[in-house]
């Protein structure tokens, strides 16, 4: 009886402390609520936002969520600080593969997992920037094509002027976060042999293309400013 107590007591615990965690902020595939820049599209800001979490970040909050699930109290989650109140990882993600796996093909196995994630990731935020692009390419030859017949006032053109900056801007922080994740993966890389690391070598590429775009669609963005 006193063992099941403990045993419930421990559950209880165990629990609290994943509710505690998963209070510290959203899971990674949901989008946090965010202030962003004034102006800019909501949802790209939101998509801009999930992009400035870390590889490290998302694998590791991950993993501790998970390990609580299954585990109580006792050394530090992976050799690396969880600081809960502000939900961040300190440590990085080569630290964290190298504590948390003893075999290459387990640290294989996890960056493929994580890159693949990521390219899903990368993938919603240039749909997003596709749309705001197309949306910011017809607002703002609406309203030049208007100021120039006096149907709109140079205010009003400089308002959707502001709109694109703003836009632009967001899209600039998404693109900065994909290319640190990119150098997070980079390291990852150079953990294990090239024979086998070279299983994720496409993946890495096609991360490169997909930032390549993100710049791209940024660029039109710009010379229509």
């Amino acid at each position: 009886m006193a063992d099941r107590f403990l045993g419930t007591k421990l559950t209880i615990a165990a629990l609290s402390g994943l509710m505690v965690l998963s209070s510290c902020g959203p899971p990674p595939s949901t989008s946090p609520v965010v202030q962003g820049t004034p102006g800019a599209n909501p949802e790209l800001v939101n998509r801009a936002a999930i992009l400035t979490r870390t590889i490290l970040e998302v694998a590791a909050l991950g993993a501790a969520a998970g390990a609580l699930g299954t585990q109580v109290y006792g050394s530090p989650l992976f050799g690396m600080s969880v600081t809960t109140t502000a939900g961040t990882v300190t440590g990085t993600y080569l630290g964290f593969l190298q504590q948390k796996y003893a075999t290459e093909e387990q640290v294989l196995d996890q960056v493929r997992r994580d890159l693949d994630r990521n390219s899903a990731e990368i993938a919603a935020t240039i749909n997003v920037m596709r749309n705001v692009l197309a949306a910011q390419q017809a607002d703002l030859g609406r309203l030049r094509a208007q100021a120039q017949s006096g149907a709109a006032t140079s205010a009003q053109v400089n308002e959707g002027v502001a709109a694109a900056q703003a836009n632009l801007t967001e899209m600039q922080i998404a693109i900065n976060g994909a290319t640190n994740r990119k150098a997070e993966f980079a390291t990852a890389r150079s953990l294990v042999p090239t024979a086998s690391g070279s299983q994720i070598d496409p993946e890495l590429a096609a991360l490169s293309s997909q930032i390549a775009e993100m710049r791209a669609i940024a660029s039109d963005l710009s010379r229509i400013i």
